[in-house]
């Protein structure tokens, strides 16, 4: 399913953008999870968005650091979650 809502579309900011064409340009799948699917799926507008990739964490650590992006609250990794700030 596909949504073309307006909640979905304000999330395309420019930050969220840079991150799907880096996953791009990587050759890794980029799908939003989690709450931000329901939020949409409520016609909300999510407070963040979280995804899940094809990408490893360690690639993804990789691809942000060569790209300058700021990773923040790395608790996560050993869960195989990175947190990217744009």
């Amino acid at each position: 399913m596909r949504l073309k809502t307006n909640e979905f579309q304000c999330l395309f900011t420019d930050g969220l953008n840079g991150i799907a064409e880096l996953f791009e340009k990587h050759q890794h799948e980029l799908r939003i999870a989690g709450g931000a699917v329901r939020d949409l799926l409520a016609g909300k507008r999510p407070e963040d968005v979280d995804f899940a990739t094809t990408a490893t964490p360690e690639e993804m650590k990789c691809m942000f650091q060569a790209a300058g992006i700021r990773m923040i609250n790395n608790k996560g990794e050993k869960h195989g979650t990175i947190t990217a700030r744009c």
